[in-house]
């Protein structure tokens, strides 16, 4: 059997845990073959099949039963050989048991069909699961977790860097988020660094600004060589920090990462 494995996916989600074949007995039973697929988070799911070319002539009907949590879909389609399709998808509440169930093939047939089962967030726009290619999309859910929480609640840090990680997930957000830390720091120990919304803004203009103790005397400025951020790589919040040059989304993240309150000055 193959196993799937999607990096979207919390559970093991296309751990396939039972496969049953069973051939008729003279040709009485049809043959069929199931999956079973434990979705151990709540989400929406897309049930994807493949079948190979193989004896079945063309027009041949196959049955695709698929059983969750008690309540069962089925569906009759011809035979669709040589490319994945999807015939069903599907959203749970809570975490539940998916049984897929394939039938109207030969042996052989079943064999080598495919059936994966995968949230529907862990695969770009318009592509299939591929269990070749381990596309990893974790930073979506854990983006769509934050900004799920009052707004007030929401680590604009943490979501920044969270965002860098889906363009680049080479990125280490947790050294990322220790320089960050590093500079609020320094902030709050310069001498003109007060509560009010206007000392916190001027004490943040200088520390990025003006050279100085605070940053070692490099201040942060525009990137000369690329002031619209047409490449890719600066338009993460780590390459600023690194580089100490940036444009106008770049500087203005930096401000708000941990002074959310300042707003893009």
């Amino acid at each position: 059997m193959q196993l799937g494995k999607s990096g979207f996916l919390y559970g093991a989600l296309l751990a396939l845990v039972s496969v049953v074949i069973s051939s008729a007995a003279a040709g009485t039973v049809q043959p069929s073959r199931v999956w079973t697929f434990e979705l151990k988070e709540s989400g929406t799911y897309k049930v994807q099949i493949s079948h190979a070319r193989g004896s079945e002539p063309a027009g041949t009907k196959v049955s695709y039963t698929i059983d969750v949590g008690g309540e069962t879909q089925s569906r009759d389609l011809d035979l669709f050989t040589d490319h994945p399709f999807i015939p069903l998808v599907m959203s749970i509440p809570a975490p539940k048991t998916m049984r897929v169930t394939v039938s109207g093939l030969s042996d052989e047939g079943l064999r080598k069909t495919e059936v994966y089962v995968y949230d529907a967030d862990s695969q770009f726009p318009g592509e299939y699961y591929d269990p070749r290619k381990g596309i990893e999309l974790k930073e979506a859910q854990r983006i769509r977790s934050m900004l799920a929480q009052p707004e007030s609640s929401i680590d604009l840090a943490k979501v920044k860097i969270a965002v860098d990680r889906m363009v680049d997930p080479s990125i280490n957000a947790a050294a990322t988020q220790q320089k960050i830390d590093a500079i609020v720091e320094r902030i709050r120990a310069m001498p003109e660094y007060g509560p009010t919304s206007e000392a916190k803004l001027a004490t943040l203009r200088r520390y990025i600004y003006e050279p100085g103790a605070w940053n070692d005397g490099r201040p942060f400025r525009y990137d000369l060589d690329d002031p619209f951020g047409k490449k890719l790589s600066n338009k993460l919040l780590a390459t600023y920090l690194a580089t100490k040059k940036g444009n106008c989304c770049r500087i203005s993240s930096l401000r708000t990462a941990r002074f959310p309150e300042l707003g893009p000055t």
